[in-house]
């Protein structure tokens, strides 16, 4: 019997767990999600599948479950700043005897600007902030995890995730929608029941058979990218409503965070993933994940 333990119970974790325990090809699989505090779970979006089981977990002594098979990595912890950590999580890996597969959640981030041109895995890493810089040392720590252990580990670099309770139709119904013009950008985004599948998909495909090493890449995108203002006009189509005025980003008013995004232009190719793992996303493009939020 396999055993997917998910480190992280956040908004994609939830789905994750779903999709493993649901899916035909699961092979009877257990689920079991670390989180600090079991009420947690309360927090959240989409609740966990009854099946799953939440662990607290005390990071500066994990103990994890021994019948793990499978690992996702879904926590956006900086292992740069929480070291001691990091070592202690290492070591409790490094210790599960039936561990057969590992996954990381990591973003698309890590290129950093690619001036609006089309981005594959072997584009240059070029990170453009403290949190990018963050994910990519966090990918290259799983990397010699990975190594040390000769464990497979696939890489997802996720882009924008949305779905529901986390969508341009939700900030419009909160009255928080914006639509901030800049020229030529462009965002690229997946939907979080994607990011399952492609999950799912990759923890089912054999080394052997792609004829690839022990650590794989991916970009996680729907691979589509588009204007923002092009996705909130259409959400609005769908309420029926006016969309929000257009401001320029130049003169908008921004936080530093919000503004950040819009530093990075990019078309993320996910070719690579759709090929090799041989996943049909359920939602190619924006305007099929949003229809059904409407």
């Amino acid at each position: 019997m396999e055993h997917l333990l998910l480190i992280g119970a956040g908004y994609s974790a939830a789905y994750i767990a779903e999709k493993f325990l649901t899916d035909p090809a699961s092979n009877e699989m257990t689920v079991t999600v670390t989180t600090r505090a079991a009420s947690q779970e309360k927090k959240r979006i989409k609740p966990f599948p009854q099946a799953t089981k939440l662990l607290e977990v005390d990071y500066q002594s994990p103990s994890l479950p021994v019948s793990t098979t499978h690992l996702i990595m879904t926590a956006p912890v900086s292992v740069e700043k929480n070291r001691e950590q990091w070592q202690a999580l290492a070591k409790a890996i490094g210790q599960l005897p039936s561990l057969q597969w590992i996954g990381y959640l990591s973003t698309t981030s890590v290129y950093g600007d690619a001036a609006g041109e089309w981005v594959t895995e072997d584009f240059p890493l070029n990170p453009s902030n403290k949190r990018a810089d963050d994910r990519l040392h966090a990918e290259t720590q799983w990397q010699s995890l990975s190594k040390e252990l000769s464990l497979p580990l696939d890489i997802f670099r996720l882009t924008g995730i949305y779905g529901p309770g986390r969508s341009a139709i939700d900030k419009l119904r909160s009255g928080k929608a914006r639509m901030i013009i800049k020229k030529d950008q462009v965002f690229n985004r997946i939907h979080v029941a994607d990011i399952a599948e492609v999950c799912f998909a990759a923890a089912q495909t054999p080394r052997q058979s792609l004829q690839q090493s022990l650590r794989r890449i991916y970009n996680v995108s729907d691979g589509q990218p588009c204007p923002p203002q092009e996705v909130t006009k259409f959400a609005a189509d769908l309420l029926g409503i006016a969309p929000p005025k257009a401001e320029n980003y130049e003169s908008a008013d921004m936080s530093f965070m919000a503004r950040s995004f819009y530093e990075e232009n990019k078309r993320i190719d996910n070719r690579k993933m759709r090929t090799e793992l041989n996943v049909n996303l359920r939602y190619p493009s924006y305007k099929e994940g949003l229809t059904p939020l409407a």
